[in-house]
């Protein structure tokens, strides 16, 4: 974020507290390493995560309840966008999570219109062209949508291994996501 957008957005935040309409919420704060495939963008204000390669993206943030209630705090649910043309699929559903001592028991992401194993590719659907939009309303393609967590997660902090991937047919894997869960302040802005 630039030095004047963050210290605009910080002022805001301070204005609002000092106002009353902050409040406490339950975070994940989702977090990855950049790696040679993918780049690192965390965006603390909608406790997210974006993860950017040069075929697929990936866009990790709290789940959507309702029109009335649209983010439930310290769950996880995620978008692969697939550019054009790019073939993708999930090559199954199993999460390793790891917590500091070991390997639980693998969970299962439930995408939510298209199928594990599947192959999917990317459409030609634009993205949208306003600035005022992040990074993950701007790039073209298809959205798969998936839910790694619809309950708010009660556990320590661990390190998430997504299910391995296929893009135009190469097998590879997202970076590992850590999640610290924590309680900060938020500024009311309608989502939270």
């Amino acid at each position: 974020m630039r030095p004047h957008i963050a210290l605009a957005a910080f002022a805001i935040v301070l204005a609002g507290c000092a106002s009353g309409s902050c409040s406490d919420h339950r975070l994940l704060q989702p977090r990855a390493s950049p790696t040679a495939g993918f780049s690192v963008d965390v965006q603390s204000e909608y406790d997210a995560l974006f993860l950017e390669g040069p075929s697929v993206a990936l866009w990790l943030e709290p789940c959507t309840a309702s029109e009335t209630r649209p983010l439930v705090q310290a769950t996880l649910c995620g978008t692969v966008i697939v550019s054009p043309g790019t073939r993708f699929a999930f090559l199954n559903a199993q999460v390793q999570v790891r917590d500091k001592s070991q390997f639980r028991e693998p969970i299962s992401i439930r995408p939510t219109g298209f199928k594990i194993g599947a192959v999917e590719v990317g459409s030609s659907k634009p993205g949208v062209t306003s600035w005022l939009v992040n990074r993950p309303y701007k790039l073209p393609g298809s959205r798969l949508p998936f839910v790694v967590f619809d309950q708010p997660y009660t556990g320590g902090p661990a390190e998430l291994l997504l299910p391995p991937i296929e893009v135009n047919s190469l097998a590879t894997a997202f970076p590992s996501i850590t999640i610290t869960p924590a309680v900060g302040r938020r500024y009311h802005r309608g989502a939270w």
